[in-house]
């Protein structure tokens, strides 16, 4: 699956800079469905599954930008952004998730909702910064 991904990564690139390449389409649309059901499958498997979900939020929070991922490269941007936000709902602390939610916004034109992702993302990572700071310059 890894291999998979980062084909997609490059065949999403190819058919930005050189337009409809047909076959660079058709590669991306199976790989990414084969990734699609690699993550059901996972999520299915889960021993976390049923309900556990709590008892291990960032392997779920992963399956999710997983899929966020994959469905932007898929040109899906709604699905995207829902998984994305799946993935701050399991995992609210993550200023990455929280970037991440914030170009999928932009991407889509929804300005204010990008601006509010990443303040809520620069907040975070201003905490994180200042529990990691000595203490002399936390005051």
């Amino acid at each position: 699956p890894r291999a998979w991904a980062f084909t997609l990564i490059c065949s999403d690139e190819c058919l930005r800079r050189f337009g409809g390449d047909r076959r660079a389409g058709q590669i991306r649309e199976s790989l990414t469905a084969k990734l699609m059901q690699r993550y059901a499958d996972a999520e299915k498997s889960s021993p976390y599954r049923n309900g556990g979900e709590s008892l291990d939020r960032g392997l779920y929070a992963q399956i999710a930008e997983g899929r966020s991922e994959a469905n932007r490269l898929m040109g899906q941007w709604e699905k995207a952004i829902q998984f994305q936000k799946r993935a701050i709902e399991l995992t609210p602390d993550s200023a990455m998730r929280w970037q991440r939610l914030s170009y999928l916004y932009q991407a889509t034109g929804q300005r204010q909702l990008a601006l509010q992702a990443m303040q809520n993302a620069a907040a975070l990572q201003a905490e994180k910064n200042s529990r990691g700071a000595p203490l002399a310059l936390q005051k």
